[in-house]
């Protein structure tokens, strides 16, 4: 009546249902538009019940019916939900082959206890004493055990909560006539779910009359236990799911939304299918080369045997059959011919010499075994180098050549046993004689390849000089092929990610998710019509979309890692009938969703091979938030740099969807409080914060139990007092050590700001990432390269403190680490009484200069030496301890084990020892100091550290070690000389040895550092 909506308004309510009756002028989209705007601005849209229908309007009683119809809400509410699901998992979870089973989607009950402050106030009780009298009064404490002879009797007392109603009927305090005042009387009870909710699940679905439907769902995510056979597991969980059948609805729709049995069922069809190809083809091949039946059985034959030999040493090694094992044997199949068909075709041939049949079959593929068998070593070896592949691409990748391998191997048994077995009984002689090889040069195929050799052996020059050029072209086109980590993998199954700001309600991501679903159904309509079946109809393209908002839902791709619980983001997994149509439905939806879907951003995106996320990402982090007083400015710093690389990939005609991670700022009220006020008004700062909270969200003061269910019941403000944003002012703080309470505006001021909500970091540094996507067609390689002069200007005009850094595909490609590693030495001299200083240096030298990857430093009567690092992921056993065992053997004048003359081991690359491990370095020093100083003592110092180590760390583990006094080097203290005020020697590079001079007369006291 306020807003001129209508006249004559009363109120309807009965049970389920709740109205209002009026004379309206309005047409029924106006009328429901102002609704929603009602209950969005000042009731609040949690307010609305989640298992509630929309509101709709009535003309006619008459039509009632059928106007509820049309908004009818899903038959099942989110408790039978779980209800049902809880049934489901604990079925479930009695399965041997199941590991696990998770529930997504279960929206908690609760019971809100809704006050008034004005009510409370005026019977002289806080909110905080709800808490403390409900606490006392339901308890489920036991009253003690009595020992009564030979039975002991537990006295249970009563008082915990059986229903809600008795929650109401607890005593809170008495009125001035003495009469007794109910929780009841004070508050609101009602029973709803988590208000606002944090995380929801829905079901799109599409029923027998073709009518779409969003139905809330709980998804159950079953997980098979390892080392179990998937088809076994698919299997027992059907069985499962069938026997609980009977007890559940009828009407109730049980789905899959991944299926990991079915996609594994394909993959081994499509395996047969290869292999039934593989059979035929090769049979044909044979037949048309070898002219006759009998060779191309005897081909046809080796490939099932090969493979069983194949899948037995897979069966021995714990290799299973998946989807890399599959793929390999597919590519294994042209491989797995090649040794029957050599060793068949020379049986043939010693047949065709006459030879009995006996000898042709042990003869013919015994003169080609050497061939035969480095081939097939050759074949290995090419694969074996995925073994060295690490991280995630190592793990998927791992079973490749292993599975490759086996396969090799099983073909070379079987031409040297089974080849000759069944070429005996199978292989005959030809009738009519073989060409000779002067006969063959003459005519056909092989006088053509014979004439062509000979005229580029005559031409040798020309020849190499066209191989050049065709080398030449191929490596310039070499460079312009677009690079990727890894392609997208082709499956039912695509997702869409939606990014809301930071500070939006679950309900409007909720709202968001609905529409983006709408899109989904509106594209995979328009692409079944513009591609019809068979019969010239249109096709059904789209079979489900399942929506988890406010999160990512369960594990449903070995590659694809769920987000985090946040209320701005919501995920769509999208299920087609038909694989090939995935591409094409994503392609087309990131363009629909960025046209139709506003207030959001809609990434439409394939399942991946190996994850690698978002493919173009670059890094900027900040290591100079060393003033937390400077922390806004800092901020704002980054915040700079990351709209400068935005702009960059903006620019890129390639590239799409860019921005941060960061997202823009958001909307905030903050609460000032007068630390003065609030002490004369005897609250606190903490009292100030935990009233707002307790009011406006809510407070948990006990528990319902029902079964084996805890019912949170919470208590909050009214919706009136707490809906709209100029109820905050009207709140009371109330103080958590007395009876105190005073307004909020009396002890703090509310002020509006914009502030920057979330804030990533990496290796606890500041870190903006932006990140975004390649258009259809181009890929990561060519944003990259389009946007690198920018980046690079970018990367130099970078603030001290700063650095940049490159993710994504890119980073997953350069996977190979460069181990940045610093090793520091510090060798000790003193004259040496067995070679005269003229003699030892340059002996010292030139042993250096052998090693291989460079020398020391130039030395006449002083040392060097390159201390080698030792791997991260061992101890220092006898192998790590070699090198520096040489090293100090020789310093100490020591003959090498057998009396051969030491000398320097050869340089080997090694990862960095973890940081403040010596391995025996540190020992190693003191025991060479406390030795006799006639004799060359060496003490030396190792360093190994990342190379993002910081040189002051480095600075002070050296000293810690005893025998490094400082790290920086001279210009002079490269240049030894036999007679000078220093010695000692700086060898190679300054992150590999770096040697201090010290003065004559320490040389001769002994070594000294200074």
């Amino acid at each position: 009546m306020e807003s001129g909506l209508g006249r004559d308004v009363r109120p309807i309510q009965g049970p389920g249902f709740v109205g209002l009756d009026a004379a309206t002028p309005l047409d029924d989209a106006t009328l429901l538009r102002a609704v929603r705007e009602f209950a969005r601005d000042r009731l609040g849209a949690p307010a609305f019940h989640p298992d509630s229908w929309p509101p709709v309007v009535v003309r006619d009683p008459k039509d009632t019916e059928a106007r509820l119809r049309e908004v009818a809400g899903p038959r099942y509410t989110y408790r039978e939900l779980d209800n049902i699901t809880d049934l489901i998992q604990r079925t479930l979870e009695q399965v041997p082959q199941v590991s696990t089973v998770q529930r997504s989607g279960v929206l908690p009950e609760q019971i809100f206890l809704e006050y008034s402050q004005a009510e409370l106030a005026s019977y002289g009780i806080q909110p905080s004493a709800i808490k403390s009298i409900l606490g006392a009064r339901n308890t489920a404490l036991p009253g003690g055990v009595l020992s009564l002879q030979d039975t002991d009797v537990t006295l249970d007392p009563s008082g915990e909560f059986k229903s809600q109603n008795e929650i109401g009927g607890v005593i809170m305090t008495t009125d001035a006539a003495g009469n007794a005042v109910y929780l009841r009387d004070l508050v609101e009870i009602a029973r709803g779910y988590q208000s606002p909710p944090s995380f929801l699940n829905y079901y799109h679905w599409k029923d027998a009359a073709g009518t779409w439907h969003r139905s809330p769902a709980v998804t159950l995510a079953v997980q098979m236990r390892s080392r179990e056979q998937i088809a076994d597991f698919g299997r027992a969980v059907d069985g499962a799911l069938a026997g609980l059948r009977s007890q559940l609805p009828a009407d109730l729709v049980l789905a899959r939304t991944s299926d990991q049995p079915r996609q594994v069922k394909e993959n081994i069809a499509l395996f047969m299918d290869a292999l039934y190809e593989a059979i035929i083809l090769v049979v044909l091949v044979a037949l048309v080369g070898f002219w006759e039946w009998r060779s191309a059985v005897l081909m046809a034959l080796s490939i099932p045997i090969t493979l069983a030999m194949t899948f037995g040493m897979m069966f021995a090694l714990g290799i299973e059959l998946q989807q890399v094992s599959i793929a390999t044997l597919i590519i294994a199949l042209g491989l797995l011919v090649d040794d029957p068909v050599v060793a068949g075709d020379a049986i043939k041939r010693d047949l065709g010499l006459g030879h009995p049949r006996v000898v042709a079959a042990w003869l013919g593929p015994t003169k080609l075994a050497k061939a035969i068998l480095f081939a097939t070593v050759t074949n290995i070896v090419a694969y074996l180098p995925f073994l060295m592949l690490s991280g995630t691409t190592g793990d998927f990748l791992r079973t490749l050549p292993i599975v490759m391998t086996c396969a090799l191997i099983a073909s070379r048994l079987a031409s040297m046993t089974f080849v000759p077995l069944l070429g005996y009984y199978l292989l005959r002689a030809p009738k009519r004689r073989e060409p000779t090889i002067e006969e063959l040069r003459s005519r056909g195929f092989t006088g053509l390849y014979y004439r062509i050799g000979v005229a580029v052996l005559e031409h040798r020059w020309k020849s190499f000089a066209v191989s050049l050029v065709f080398l030449a072209a191929g490596m310039f086109l070499m460079t312009r092929l677009p690079t990727q980590f890894f392609p997208t993998d082709l499956q039912y199954l695509s997702y869409v990610d939606l990014w809301l700001p930071n500070n939006v309600s679950l309900a409007r991501t909720d709202e968001v998710a609905a529409r983006a679903a709408e899109v989904v159904r509106e594209v995979a309509a328009q692409y079944g019509t513009e591609r019809p079946g068979r019969d010239g109809k249109p096709r059904e393209v789209l079979r489900s979309v399942t929506a988890f908002v406010g999160g990512g839902g369960p594990r449903f791709w070995y590659s694809l890692s769920p987000e985090q619980r946040q209320k701005n983001y919501a995920q769509l997994v999208i299920e087609v009938t038909d694989k090939e149509d995935t591409p094409a439905l994503v392609d087309r939806l990131e363009t629909a969703m960025a046209a139709a879907v506003d207030g959001a951003r809609a990434d439409a995106r394939q399942l991946e091979t190996n994850a690698v996320g978002v493919p173009v990402q670059v890094q900027i982090g900040g290591g100079a938030d060393t003033d937390p007083s400077r922390t806004r400015e800092e901020i704002a710093r980054l915040r700079g740099l990351g709209e400068r690389l935005t702009d960059i990939f903006r620019a890129v005609p390639v590239a799409t969807g860019f921005r941060d991670d960061w997202d823009q700022e958001s909307f905030v009220v903050k609460l000032d409080v007068d630390p003065d006020r609030a002490n004369l008004a005897g609250v606190s700062n903490q009292d100030v914060a935990g009233s707002a909270a307790a009011g406006i969200s809510g407070n948990q003061v006990t528990a319902l139990r029902e079964g084996d269910r805890q019912i949170a019941v919470v208590t909050r403000l009214r919706l009136e007092e707490r809906a709209r944003l100029a109820d905050v002012q009207s709140l009371y703080v109330y103080s958590s050590t007395g009876t105190q309470k005073a307004p909020l505006t009396m002890v703090a001021s509310t002020r509006y700001a914009m502030e920057t909500q979330r804030i990533r970091r990496l290796e606890h540094f500041r870190t903006v990432t932006v990140q975004g996507f390649p258009v259809s067609g181009a890929y990561a390689s060519q944003v990259m390269n389009a946007a690198r002069p920018q980046l690079t200007a970018l990367a130099r005009d970078l603030p001290p403190g700063y650095q940049m850094t490159i993710a994504g595909a890119e980073a997953k490609q350069k996977a190979r680490h460069h181990h940045g590693h610093l090793h520091l030495a510090d060798l000790h001299r003193a004259r040496d009484p067995v070679q005269p200083p003229d003699q030892a240096g340059p002996r010292l030298r030139r042993r250096a200069l052998r090693r291989r990857g460079g020398a020391g430093g130039a030395l006449d009567d002083g040392r060097a030496l390159r201390v080698h690092g030792l791997p991260r992921d061992r101890e220092p056993g006898r192998r790590d301890r070699e090198p520096r065992d040489r090293a100090l053997r020789f310093h100490r004048g020591e003959p090498r084990q057998g009396g051969a003359p030491a000398r320097f081991p050869p340089r080997r690359r090694h990862r960095a020892a973890a940081p403040g491990h010596d391995h025996g370095a540190g020992d190693a020093a003191r025991a060479g100091a406390a030795r006799d100083p006639r004799r060359a003592a060496l003490a030396t110092a190792l360093l190994c550290a990342d190379r993002r180590a910081r040189a002051g760390d480095l600075h002070r583990a050296a000293a810690r070690q005893g025998v490094l006094r400082d790290l920086r080097a001279r210009p002079q203290d490269r240049e030894v000389g036999r007679a000078g005020a220093r010695s000692g020697a700086a060898t190679g590079r300054r992150s590999r040895a770096i040697g201090r001079s010290r003065p004559a007369a320490a040389r001769r006291d002994g070594p000294t550092n200074k």
